[in-house]
């Protein structure tokens, strides 16, 4: 989880990102971009993270753009099963 931060002089955009919306503070999860992005389109998770390892396997990416094409949910599932495996901590961007 990303360290929150409430200070008393943030605007109101300010206090939703780094948590503190009245009675507490909001944290949310370094991964939350890559869930967004792997519900919207699971292959572009895939070519995301396949690029920060720095090493590209397109078996992974190929395997990901059939599943998708069979009804998304198993493109979904595969994606969620690369982000579960990924060896490095924090969102893919």
């Amino acid at each position: 989880m990303s360290n929150c931060v409430n200070k008393g002089n943030t605007n109101l955009g300010d206090q939703f990102i780094n948590g503190g919306m009245g009675y507490g503070s909001i944290c949310m999860p370094d991964s939350l971009l890559d869930m967004i992005i792997i519900i919207i389109f699971p292959p572009l998770y895939v070519i995301t993270y396949q690029m920060k390892q720095k090493k590209m396997d397109i078996g992974q990416l190929i395997l990901n753009f059939v599943f998708t094409s069979c009804f998304y949910f198993p493109g979904l599932i595969h994606a969620l099963y690369i982000m579960k495996k990924k060896k490095f901590c924090g969102s893919v961007f």
